[in-house]
């Protein structure tokens, strides 16, 4: 049996309970005091609870008690004997009463409740099984997919919320049996082309609802999953879907199911398989279907013709001037408003064609440099995570800067703090870093790891993520942390870029804090090329 966990309310007979406890059973013990009772609740599960007292002040913690009673049960060791009284504790949803003489009986009326707790245990969960799936399929009914949109809502990702609606032309012979056996084979199909992280649903006989964040990828899985479908039946099969996507539809489920069944209704009066409730998600969609079409075949293409870069400025907040240019990766003939380049980049890493990608930038980039370098400017340049755990980054990076000849004095690596888990990498960082190379901790004061790589990790430069410097100067806690981060990176002799300046305010203050370098659409949008060296110094 696993470890009994005890709690036990008043210390008058501890030493004979815990002996007549241990002859039976392992058990963890914790000690409850009876004036702060107001944390006890369901949720602090315990096997058992012991209330050792006398008669008078007994009533006062019974009444604490009996909103759990119902939970877990609660065995009172008392010296009373009455049984009026005994009986009315009794039905008031106390398990047992022992007095002082019986403590004998622990040992089995413990045995007794464990067992209880446990059918109860499993009897919940059968219950919520029950009230939360469907019966047919054993998915999420509604009921279980709303709790796991409201979950989501919380998380503040977006994700589409589709419903499906699958019927057979000849399902009226099929008999109850035939009904079950085609609605499970079509919930097996789905479900055999999704990712682990989608969640689907089987909310109506004929309808699955389908929660998802690859929205990028959501005409290719329903086109599957519909030549699928007809492909295991010899029949006609009526497939359509409608797409919601939050939070640019609807913020709250009533929203998203209106929007969907919307998009639903309009997918069937057109014919199609698939329509979504947003014209203009739509269209940004098709547009990244060609992306997507392209990356497939990458190798065998000029990246060039898929992808291009822009360059932000960086700027010095001591004198005005450019310090740097970030190189930043946008795809060509598509300017996104709701899919953004981690979209598709996670798309090219799903492909394995990241690397590719991701080396093109690296060869590009290096290859400014030069240029910069003759103008007393850095490129900075990010690297993914993926990136550098799959090769010896060291190596990688300066067969690149060798092959354009780039100095590496006149190049800035961008590395996240996921990139920095592994701390294996410690010894290539440093030898970039000893090469000339400067290091940059990027999105900053984000995860809660922050600080932690600071120990390991060569780097230079600090960049502060643009979620802490949002809202200030009005976000006097933000203020706080941001004014700390700097004078920390100062005192331990590193410089701070701050990112995602948009206001004068916000330069006002970072100015004012001390704040090395900044860039933002405030101070310099991502530009190409050929614009560069006319990006003028700032007004100090």
């Amino acid at each position: 049996m696993k470890k009994i966990k005890v709690a036990i309310l008043g210390i008058k007979f501890l030493k004979q309970i815990k002996e007549v406890i241990s002859n039976f059973y392992e058990f963890e013990l914790h000690l409850l005091k009876a004036d702060n009772l107001d944390h006890l609740s369901s949720d602090n599960y315990y096997d058992i609870i012991f209330v050792d007292l006398s008669g008078n002040n007994i009533e006062d913690i019974v009444e604490k008690l009996k909103e759990i009673f119902k939970h877990i049960p609660v065995v009172v060791i008392s010296d009373i004997k009455d049984s009026k009284r005994v009986y009315e504790y009794i039905s008031s949803g106390l398990r047992d009463w022992i007095t002082y003489d019986e403590i004998y009986k622990i040992p089995a009326l413990i045995h007794r409740e464990i067992l209880w707790a446990k059918e109860k245990k499993v009897h919940n969960l059968n219950m919520k099984y029950m009230r939360e799936s469907n019966q047919i399929t054993g998915l999420p009914n509604f009921e279980g997919i709303s709790r796991k949109i409201e979950e989501m809502f919380r998380g503040n990702d977006m994700f589409a919320f589709l419903l499906m609606e699958i019927k057979s032309g000849a399902r009226r012979g099929f008999g109850d049996i035939g009904k079950r056996e085609f609605v499970s084979k079509v919930a097996d199909i789905i479900l055999s082309k999704l990712k682990p992280q989608d969640i689907l649903s089987h909310i109506e006989e004929d309808k699955f609802a389908l929660i998802t964040k690859d929205i990028i990828s959501i005409p290719e899985m329903i086109n599957d999953i519909h030549e699928t479908i007809n492909s295991n039946f010899l029949m006609k099969i009526d497939f359509h879907a409608g797409v919601s996507v939050f939070p640019y539809d609807a913020t709250e489920l009533s929203g998203l199911l209106r929007f969907s069944q919307a998009a639903l209704i309009k997918s069937k009066e057109s014919g199609k398989i698939l329509s979504f409730y947003s014209i203009s998600i739509s269209e940004e969609i098709k547009r990244l279907d060609l992306i997507v079409e392209n990356l497939k075949n990458i190798k065998s293409r000029d990246i060039g013709e898929i992808f291009s870069l822009r360059y932000q400025p960086i700027f010095n907040l001591k004198n005005g001037s450019v310090f740097a240019y970030e190189v930043l990766l946008r795809p060509k003939t598509f300017d996104g408003k709701v899919f953004s380049i981690p979209e598709i980049l996670r798309t090219a890493m799903e492909l394995n064609v990241l690397y590719y990608i991701e080396e093109w930038v690296l060869y590009e980039s290096f290859r400014k440099a030069k240029i910069l370098e003759e103008k007393g400017l850095k490129v900075s340049v990010n690297v993914s995570p993926e990136y550098i755990s799959s090769r010896n980054i060291y190596k990688t990076i300066r067969d690149i800067a060798d092959s354009v000849h780039a100095n590496f004095q006149s190049i800035i690596l961008e590395l996240t703090e996921d990139a920095l888990v592994d701390e294996t990498k410690k010894d290539e960082f440093d030898m970039i870093r000893d090469d000339g190379m400067s290091i940059t901790i990027d999105d900053f004061g984000t995860k809660y790891n922050s600080l932690r790589y600071l120990r390991w990790i060569p780097a230079d430069i600090i960049k502060i993520d643009y979620e802490l410097i949002k809202d200030v100067p009005r976000s006097q806690q933000d203020k706080a942390l941001i004014s700390a981060i700097i004078n920390f990176s100062h005192d331990i002799g590193k410089v701070v870029i701050a990112e995602g300046v948009e206001r004068e305010d916000q330069l006002a203050f970072l100015r004012s804090s001390g704040c090395d370098f900044a860039q933002g659409f405030l101070l310099g949008k991502p530009i190409l090329w050929e614009d560069a060296f006319e990006v003028k110094s700032l007004k100090i």
